[in-house]
């Protein structure tokens, strides 16, 4: 009988543990599916965004004629 109940209860804890993951693997997928839907929808506010602005060194001047002439 010990047996038995020691089985269930290491089963019981591994499916509350694979459980959580399964449901936390669930719910990012989702919430990662509605931002993408949302984005191509172009539905949302302005506030919500964020500009990130990296500075770059280009290897060539913008205004350069050399680069126009090329």
């Amino acid at each position: 009988m010990k047996k038995i109940a020691a089985i269930f209860l290491v089963l019981l804890l591994l499916f509350n543990a694979l459980g959580f993951f399964g449901l936390f693997v669930g719910l990012q997928y989702k919430t990662k599916l509605d931002l993408v839907q949302r984005l191509d929808n172009d539905d949302y506010r302005v506030e919500e965004t964020v500009t990130l602005k990296v500075p770059l060194a280009l290897p060539y001047h913008i205004d350069s004629d050399e680069f126009l002439k090329g």
